[in-house]
This record gives C-alpha cells, sequence and structure tokens, in this order.
C-alpha cells in the first residue's frame, strides 16, 4: 500500500517520503513491543494476586470450619451442662425416695421380727405334727413294698402274655400277607384271564402280552436297570382304543392290587413312562378292587387310569395326556 502511494509522489519527495515512512514503522514495532512486555508483566502480577486471592479463600474456609466446629462443640458443652444438672436434680430426688424407703424397711423390719416370733411357734407345732407323720409314713412304706411285690408279680404275669399276643400277631400278620398275596395272585390272574372283560369296552381287540415276547426289543432300547424294572409289571394289555380308530395301537402298563393305593398308581405311572421310552404308546393303569382316596388323588393328578368294581376312571384324562406327549 506504502509503494503504490510513494510511486504517485513527485520524484524529488519519493526518498524522504520512503524513509519517513520506515522511521514510523520502527517507532511502532517499538512501541509495540513494550507495550506486549506490559502486558506479560501485568499478566503475571494478575496471575500471583489470583492465587494469593485462593489461597486467602482457603484459609478462609478452613476458619469458618473451624468457627462451625467450635460452635458445636459449644452447643454440646451447654447441653451436657444441662444434662448434668437434671441429673442432679434427679439424684437429689432420689435421696429423699431412698430415706423415705428406708423409714419404710425399719416398719417393715418390725413386722418381720414379729411374724418370726410367731413362725417359731408355729416350726414346734409343725415338728410335733411331723413326728406324728414319721410313724404313718413308716406305716405306708411297709404297705408300699408289699404292693410293688404284687405290682411286680403282675408285671411278670402282663410280660408273658404280651409275648404271648406278639407271637400270635406275628402268625397273624403272615396268614395277612400270606392271604393278600394269594389274593393278589387270584386277582392278577382274573384280570390276565379276562383281559378283553375288563378292557374291551376301552379297546378294540384287548389281549394281554407276555414279557417275554417283547423282552428282546426292550433290551435293545433300554437299560438292564429299566428292563429289569418292567419285568415287575404284573399285567401288560393292548389294543386299538375305540374312541380314537385313526390312532396306532396302545399299551396298558397295569399294576394289580386288592386295594389300589397311592404306590400302585406311582409304579403304573413309572413303568408306562418306561414303555413309552421304549418306542411303545403307553397309558399307566393302577387296577383292583378297591382304591384309597389317596390313590384317587394321585391318579388324577398324574394321568392314571383307576379301574375298580368293574368301572374305569380317568380313561379320557389319561389318554390325552399320553398324545400330549407324542405331540
Amino acid at each position: 500500500m506504502y509503494t503504490s502511494i510513494i510511486r504517485n509522489l513527485p520524484e524529488d519527495l519519493r526518498l524522504p517520503m520512503l524513509e519517513l515512512v520506515e522511521t514510523v514503522e520502527q517507532t511502532m514495532r517499538a512501541e509495540l513491543t513494550v507495550r506486549r512486555e506490559d502486558i506479560e508483566s501485568l499478566q503475571d502480577i494478575v496471575r500471583e494476586v489470583a492465587e494469593s486471592q485462593y489461597r486467602v479463600d482457603q484459609r478462609s474456609d478452613r476458619l469458618e470450619t473451624a468457627l462451625a466446629d467450635l460452635a458445636e462443640a459449644q452447643g454440646r458443652t451447654e447441653q451436657r451442662v444441662e444434662e448434668l444438672a437434671q441429673a442432679q436434680a434427679r439424684t437429689e430426688q432420689r435421696v429423699e425416695e431412698l430415706a423415705e424407703a428406708q423409714k419404710r424397711s425399719e416398719q417393715r423390719l418390725d413386722r418381720l421380727e414379729t411374724a418370726v416370733i410367731e413362725l417359731t411357734e408355729a416350726q414346734k407345732q409343725s415338728e410335733q405334727r411331723l413326728s406324728r407323720l414319721e410313724v404313718v409314713v413308716t406305716e405306708l412304706a411297709e404297705a408300699q413294698k408289699r404292693t410293688d411285690q404284687q405290682l411286680a408279680e403282675l408285671v411278670e404275669t402282663v410280660k408273658a402274655l404280651t409275648a404271648r399276643m406278639d407271637r400270635v400277631e406275628t402268625k397273624l400278620d403272615r396268614m395277612a400277607t400270606r392271604l393278600d398275596r394269594v389274593d393278589g395272585d387270584r386277582l392278577e390272574r382274573r384280570y390276565r384271564e379276562k383281559a378283553y372283560g375288563y378292557f374291551g369296552i376301552v379297546l378294540r381287540r384287548a389281549r394281554p402280552v407276555n414279557f417275554t415276547d417283547i423282552e428282546e426289543m426292550l433290551e435293545d432300547r433300554l437299560t438292564a436297570t429299566e428292563v429289569g424294572e418292567l419285568r415287575l409289571l404284573d399285567l401288560i394289555v393292548r389294543g386299538r382304543p375305540r374312541t380314537r380308530p385313526d390312532l396306532e395301537e396302545l399299551w396298558l402298563a397295569v399294576e394289580v392290587s386288592v386295594t389300589v393305593d397311592g404306590r400302585d398308581v406311582q409304579r403304573a405311572q413309572r413303568r408306562a413312562e418306561l414303555l413309552r421310552k421304549a418306542g411303545l404308546w403307553a397309558l399307566p393303569v393302577a387296577a383292583g378292587e378297591n382304591q384309597t382316596k389317596r390313590a384317587r388323588v394321585s391318579a388324577a393328578d398324574l394321568g392314571v387310569v383307576v379301574v375298580h368294581d368293574g368301572t374305569i376312571e380317568n380313561w379320557d384324562e389319561a389318554l390325552a395326556a399320553t398324545l400330549a406327549t407324542r405331540v
């Protein structure tokens, strides 16, 4: 910019004007350098003032905290003085109460002395009565000895009778067990011989299955323990369900007992599961002449068919449950 202006000046003024411009620039640079140094000095001073102010603020904060702590300690001291004053008042009141209690204690002591005299007299009378009682107790002890002897003889007699009764009950239990086994075997044979009569109402061509006919197939699909469990099944029946002619052949895992209980229901359910594991579509069945209340409830919960007194219960529920396991 300066160059264009100087070029427009007369030739004799160009050199003086150029020198003037250079002089002015040098002067300005010098002034700017002084000002920058002044500014930096001022920044250092401001920084020192700020740091000093920060330290003052920190000391002020510590002083305020110390004053707050002193005020709180003063409050606790005043509260403690008040509590001590109250405790002093309670102590004085307690001293008065103790003095009054001392008076009452002295009065009670006087009464106790009178009572002790009266008890001493009564003790003498009691000792006289005790002497008479000792004589009576001695007589009773002799009578008790005779009673104990008679009781011991009676106990021995009862023990002998009890031993005989135990032997009789053992024999009766054995006879009852044998009768239960006979009845169970009889009932199991009847279910096997008349499988169609019992299960023909729900199965077409209902017929018993010999375990030996399926043993080899079961051994290929189950463990030895599981096959051993199935050998204990009272009866296996097969046929096609009448209500679902579209379905494949159905197998019944039947547990037979004179009285069906909860254990029979559980065994039938467990052994039917083993047959299903072997690939046979099996329903659990507990059959007998009677059933307990627990067996009825357990059969409903586990989906087990119950056959008793010529009737079949839970068939539809058990069939639906088995179908659900096949999905």
